[in-house]
């Protein structure tokens, strides 16, 4: 695998497509009138045998296709680093073949350099047509000279086979013909830079690709696209400054270089600048609305910045025309998941699965989904479909679990947390979830046994003590209770819940003072918490205090309207103060300590 294929980020212009199971690739709507076609370029062959000619495989089919960028009629399907990363899968109709069927390019490039005896460069361009699963040479172009004259050579191909092919360079396309440098060292040493990054006759480097740029641009400070691939390794490198740098030069060179704009808009990104990126993208996307990598991170940052429907809109156009990208379908199911569209959350993952079967964490998330969407059945299909592969699959042994104890099913939701434990027995999630479902049965005396089980878990005793001293709350085992309680609130005096759970253990104790500072210590966490508010009212009643606990118990119907107990303890009390005005009773209340 080269570093391209480790590092790379999608480049400028559209890969429209990652199907790579099948070469003959399925029959693609022909463009309409005038629209643009899309093509791409593949490495050339080198004839000569030397390998000091191998750099012109990459470097003189990396110039045709970003010459052809200027071409009216024309637009690029390639990444960034304008030739396929990875080792050249030739030039005949095999592999132009598949080239087409990945990216969905129409018209391919190819070629092949050789050098003549008296060490003359002779240079081949072919242009293949791409229809469905059929493939046709439209023409061959074989020019001799001069190494030097490189350029004028590509210049002459692009010209006759552009119009062999029934889209002619336009008089006004200037950009299609000239040399990016005059010198044929740099352009060399360029060419070699490009070799590194691909791991071309070597081991891919990107600290020597980028000393052979380096060396380019110094002897020829002109050459934009030394400039932009030395910003893409920095890029790569995470270089974030430098790679600006290198784009801002190549942007001064080539004014409005859209792979150098690219380049930038993505460093910016990385930066954390991401309001300036998304207004160079966006000006990007409107040039080259077909350009569905621009789209992606466009639609990336959208995301970023909470904006899901621009988000949905940009991946939506990325999916439409490239259906197989998965990195745009997985932001597409966050956006969904974000927007709560249930229906288009569980249509996404079906397609995410298809075109990544063996990807549990998105069976997982379709799982989920469908659970969500109400589709029980298949959800609890889907997760033992994940258990029939991975038996001990903790996540789907717990989903799956969840599942039945939300349906009422404890039996099979403790079958399946036992299984997780056997399974996981050094994991502290299945003991909760086990001894939850157990406390959830009426089985307390299983529960406590996990949960003893469990305090091996430094990190969760807490949760430990906290579940311990409850199931002894339970039991009517007070002291016991408090001595767990006591000790959870200890190790996590933040929580507001453990708190309250052992101001109910001082409150049934009638330790009315210890169970009040627990309540205002609790309150002062969560000023909101229900259960602190109930129990302050009947403290309040326990001490006599009827203001007080009115005070409290209307509080808790404002924070919960259907709060029986808190309404019933009101009603009691109107009723006492009605008796206490008509004579019958009295309500005596603490006078103020002297």
């Amino acid at each position: 695998m080269g570093v391209a294929e480790k590092h790379k980020r999608s480049g400028t212009a559209a890969v429209l497509a990652a199907a790579v199971a099948a070469i003959a690739g399925p029959a693609r709507a022909q463009p309409a009138p005038g629209a643009p076609v899309p093509y791409g370029v593949l490495a050339f062959d080198n004839r000569s045998g030397a390998r000091g000619l191998e750099w012109m495989r990459l470097a003189v089919p990396f110039v045709l296709g970003e010459k052809l960028e200027a071409h009216p009629g024309l637009r690029p399907v390639y990444g960034t680093l304008v030739v396929p990363d990875g080792p050249p899968a030739g030039i005949g109709a095999d592999a132009v073949r598949a080239f087409a069927a990945r990216t969905q390019a129409e018209w391919v490039w190819t070629g092949a350099v050789d050098r003549a005896p008296d060490w003359q460069l002779v240079l081949v361009v072919q242009l293949w047509r791409a229809r469905g699963d059929r493939v046709e040479r439209i023409g061959e172009v074989q020019h001799r000279g001069s190494f030097e004259d490189v350029h004028v050579m590509v210049d002459g191909a692009i010209r006759e086979l552009c119009a062999r092919g029934g889209v002619p360079v336009p008089d006004g396309a200037r950009g299609v013909f000239g040399a990016p440098t005059r010198d044929f060292y740099a352009f060399t040493l360029f060419g070699r830079g490009l070799a590194y990054i691909h791991g071309l006759d070597h081991k891919p480097h990107l600290g020597y690709a980028a000393k052979q740029l380096a060396r380019a641009v110094f002897i020829d400070p002109k050459l934009a696209a030394a400039h932009r691939l030395l910003g893409v390794v920095h890029l790569w490198k995470k270089q974030w400054a430098r790679a600006r740098g290198q784009f801002a030069y190549a942007l001064e060179l080539r004014p409005g270089y859209p792979a150098a704009l690219a380049g930038q808009a993505r460093a910016l990104m990385h930066e954390g600048r991401e309001r300036r990126a998304r207004e160079l993208l966006e000006q990007l996307v409107d040039q080259r609305p077909w350009d569905v990598d621009l789209r992606l991170d466009l639609g990336r940052l959208y995301w970023q910045a909470g904006d899901v429907d621009r988000a949905r809109h940009h991946l939506e156009a990325v999916v439409a025309a490239a259906p197989e990208r998965l990195d745009a379908r997985r932001l597409l199911v966050l956006v969904h998941a974000a927007r709560g569209d249930a229906a288009d959350l569980v249509s996404e993952l079906e397609v995410v699965r298809e075109l990544a079967p063996d990807d549990v964490e998105v069976q997982l998330d379709l799982a989920a989904a469908y659970a969500a969407a109400g589709r029980q059945e298949d959800a609890v299909a889907t997760y033992r479909a994940v258990l029939d592969r991975h038996p001990r699959h903790l996540l789907a042994l717990a989903f799956l679990g969840d599942l039945y104890r939300a349906r009422g099913d404890l039996g099979a939701a403790i079958a399946l947390y036992k299984r997780a434990l056997r399974a996981h027995p050094d994991d502290p999630r299945p003991y909760f979830l086990l001894g939850g479902a157990y406390v959830a049965a009426g089985d307390d005396a299983a529960a406590k046994r996990v949960f003893l089980r469990a305090q091996r878990f430094a990190d969760y005793l807490p949760e430990t003590y906290n579940n311990l001293g409850s199931i002894l709350y339970r039991a009517g085992r007070l002291g016991e209770a408090r001595w767990y309680l006591v000790r959870a609130v200890r190790r996590r005096p933040e929580s507001a819940r453990l708190r309250y759970n052992l101001a109910l253990v001082y409150s049934t104790l009638r330790d009315l003072d210890a169970a009040a500072a627990q309540i205002e210590a609790g309150l002062s966490l969560d000023p909101d918490h229900v259960g602190l508010h109930y129990l302050r009212g009947v403290l309040a009643l326990r001490r006599g205090d009827a203001d007080a606990a009115r005070a409290a118990f209307e509080r808790v119907l404002a924070l919960d309207p259907d709060h029986e107990d808190a309404r019933h303890n009101l009603a009691l009390l109107d009723g006492m103060q009605r008796r206490a005005v008509d004579g019958e009773i009295g309500i005596e209340l603490p006078q103020p300590a002297p």
